[in-house]
């Protein structure tokens, strides 16, 4: 009777070097990532990684780590929990979409939008803006700047200005809103400014 692996000796052995080969590069990276994951704990026990640096040192080494990373991990960082990690990153990225969808400008890279604000998009508190407010005839009646729009934009209703829409242009620094801020009173000429 034959040997049944006599014609696949050379294939078997072959197999059986790539999975001694793949154990030992295993265990390198198994070794690796533990000596990755002991400096970041001392970086992050030492405070020198937030937890957000740690996320994401944590995301970028998971898709490729080996088997039993997360209680490795773990293991290294017991008061950052991968749990926790997550969830504070789940709740950082809600916060800068509703960031965004308050605060950035539109596609054109300015801000409009009807007053009272409903729902509109306005520049951040400390954005150095020119505006322009329009009346009910969407006729400009108002120019000014500043770094707290909506807040002047609520003193100008206070001040019994009367406008329906708005536009706020972002400007660089104040050298550069002022500049602006005289071109569109010299161009729209607005009825309500003392300075036109």
């Amino acid at each position: 009777m034959t040997d049944p692996f006599e014609p696949h000796a050379a294939t078997l052995q072959h197999i059986e070097l790539l999975a001694d080969k793949r154990d030992r590069l295993t265990a390198a990276q198994i070794d690796a990532e533990n000596q990755v994951i002991h400096r970041i704990a001392v970086e992050f026990h030492a405070g020198r990684i937030n937890e957000q640096q740690l996320y994401r040192l944590w995301h970028r080494m998971r898709p490729n780590a080996a088997e039993k990373f997360g209680a490795r991990w773990k293991a290294a960082m017991p008061k950052a929990s991968i749990n926790r990690l997550v969830t504070l990153h789940k709740l950082r990225e809600q916060r800068a979409q509703e960031y965004e969808r308050r605060y950035k400008p539109n596609a054109d890279g300015f801000w409009s939008g009807a007053w009272p604000v409903d729902g509109d998009r306005w520049p951040d508190k400390g954005q150095c803006v020119v505006y322009v407010l329009y009346d009910a005839d969407n006729v400009p009646c108002y120019v000014g700047s500043s770094k707290d729009f909506y807040t002047r934009a609520c003193a100008h209703t206070r001040d019994g200005k009367k406008f329906v829409r708005w536009m706020a242009y972002p400007c660089e620094d104040r050298d550069a809103a002022y500049e602006l801020e005289s071109r569109l009173l010299r161009e729209h000429k607005p009825y309500m400014n003392k300075r036109v």
